[in-house]
């Protein structure tokens, strides 16, 4: 994850031990992919399910931080690269972050 996230410009930043009122989405979201993948589920390849998951949770579940959209529909190209996202289209809280490349 460090070599991942350094090669993207991405900062890790860690919250207090037992403090995950400090790190509130990434608590919800976590609770979010344990729900609808692991509870009563049996799969053959873990990495096989959480792109499957992953696929549908960014391009086909509606959230309600996004009016019920999926973050696809706020996809926007930044300077471009079809690879990179302008975070602020999806949450506001990324505003200080210019461009994440998510893919290799």
């Amino acid at each position: 994850m460090e070599k991942w996230s350094k090669e993207r410009g991405i900062t890790l930043e860690f919250t207090s031990p037992g403090k995950p009122t400090e790190n509130g989405q990434i608590e919800s979201f976590n609770g979010t992919m344990r729900n609808e993948i692991l509870r009563g589920v049996e799969f053959e390849s873990v990495r096989d399910e959480l792109e499957k998951w992953r696929e549908k949770y960014n391009n086909e579940r509606p959230h309600s931080a996004l009016n019920y959209e999926p973050p696809s529909s706020r996809r926007r190209p930044h300077g471009g690269d079809t690879n990179k996202f302008n975070l602020e289209s999806i949450n506001p809280i990324y505003n200080n972050i210019n461009q994440v490349n998510l893919l290799p």
